[in-house]
């Protein structure tokens, strides 16, 4: 299979990231209030399991800036990380919610849980509020996030 391939792997704005989160006293200045890792399905079960994350889109009710955290476990193995600003966020025509998006990345990702086993992988993925303006809990706060992901074709090491 081509390493060409970008599968997007989508988060549910019902169910993923529901939590209120308090502003950071400054942005980017820890520590920041931050969401229990969710366990996003979707991520394909193919070549060496390990992927890197290329791209990410994710849109808002609220405009607010917020850092994405992977983790290679659902116990909080830390592997990379990607932040927004709100000013970061675009809101077309003013209405409608506020949309981010960053591509260009390579982040690396596996998921240690599944690894060698037979059980489709998941992606572990954790939000923390890095800006100063607070995120509203639940459909007053809702986020749909979506990572795009490309399988790696050979793993070192």
């Amino acid at each position: 299979m081509s390493t060409s391939f970008l599968f997007p792997v989508p988060t549910v704005a019902t169910v993923n990231f529901l939590p209120a989160l308090a502003a950071a006293s400054a942005f980017g200045t820890p520590p920041f209030a931050g969401t229990a890792i969710n366990n996003i399905n979707g991520v394909p079960p193919i070549g060496s399991r390990r992927y890197l994350i290329r791209a990410i889109r994710w849109t808002a009710v609220e405009n607010i800036g917020l850092e994405f955290d992977f983790f290679s476990s659902n116990s909080g193995a830390f592997l990379a990380r990607y932040q927004f600003a709100s000013v970061n966020g675009v809101q077309y025509n003013a209405v409608g919610p506020f949309a981010y998006y960053v591509d260009g990345l390579a982040l690396p990702y596996f998921d240690a849980d599944t690894i060698n086993t037979v059980n489709p992988p998941t992606l572990h993925v954790g939000v923390q509020n890095i800006d100063t303006v607070a995120k509203t809990a639940n459909a007053g706060g809702a986020i749909n996030a979506t990572f795009w992901l490309e399988p790696m074709q050979g793993v070192q090491g």
